[in-house]
């Protein structure tokens, strides 16, 4: 069976792949995770991405949730309707095939692994929501043996704007195709702990320090009648910006003397 990922597709991503935490302001990530709860996946998709491969304290504790997991004994527990024979025949063939079963890193072909593997991708759903695995049934009729191959594919390749995963075909299509059944593995959560991750990691790397208004010398303003406050450069001006965190009832508004709606206007 042919996989959906092939070589084109993620040539595709590569090329069109950007470090998403440059300029990220609690604006632009407060719009991709709004994005995300809409279907729109992609963007904070990456975002969490890059944050979990980047922040010490998040790969600790992934790398330990994830692998505490994967090391558990597993079993197969026949149903207590079915007959004891039959049970058996069926937990043996179910057990040589999860030990035989292949996975593998649609974008890094050097990742790979057998069921443990598998599992520790599953989990990516407690930090993302969803986490999807393409299967590739591999029978062998002759030997009345099934084997499949797991590919891990990043949630970044699937929009949710119908309600349910759909994959995309390039990095900038909006809409997805539907996703063949039988053929996908998903595993899916509430609550992403990564949304509230980013915001905790947007606001540990972001500078707390207020930039000092340029403001003329009083011997100099008192002998005209310029602006006393200079104004920021550009520069100064977009660091600021960054430092807004749109609180729900902004008390920059309520300090204004004109009462200017500041967040809306820093968001433009």
């Amino acid at each position: 069976m042919k996989t959906e990922i092939t070589d084109e597709r993620i040539l595709l991503e590569k090329r069109s792949r950007y470090n998403p935490l440059l300029g990220l302001s609690p604006q632009s990530l407060r719009s991709a995770n709004d994005a995300f709860k809409c279907g729109y996946l992609s963007t904070a998709a990456r975002i969490w991405e890059e944050i979990e491969d980047s922040d010490g304290a998040i790969i600790a504790a992934r790398s330990k949730r994830r692998k505490s997991v994967a090391r558990l004994n597993w079993d197969i527990v026949p149903l207590s309707t079915a007959s004891t024979q039959a049970a058996q025949a069926h937990a043996e063939i179910l057990e040589d095939f999860y030990n035989n079963i292949s996975w593998s890193h649609a974008c890094d072909k050097h990742l790979t692994g057998g069921f443990s593997r598998l599992i520790e991708s599953m989990l990516d759903a407690v930090g993302k929501r969803y986490s999807v695995n393409e299967i590739i049934w591999k029978p062998n009729p002759t030997e009345r043996k099934l084997r499949a191959e797991f590919k891990f594919v990043p949630l970044y390749f699937f929009e949710n704007t119908l309600g349910k995963l759909r994959l995309l075909k390039t990095p900038n299509s909006i809409h997805g195709e539907e996703l063949k059944p039988n053929k996908w593995l998903i595993a899916a959560t509430e609550t992403p702990l990564m949304r509230a991750s980013s915001v905790y990691y947007l606001m540990k790397n972001m500078s707390l320090v207020k930039n000092e208004m340029p403001m003329q010398e009083a011997d100099v303003r008192n002998k005209n009648f310029d602006e006393v406050c200079l104004g920021y450069n550009k520069e100064e001006a977009m660091e600021e910006a960054t430092r807004c965190i749109n609180c729900k009832n902004a008390k920059c508004i309520q300090g204004c003397p004109v009462s200017i709606n500041i967040p809306g206007f820093i968001s433009q």
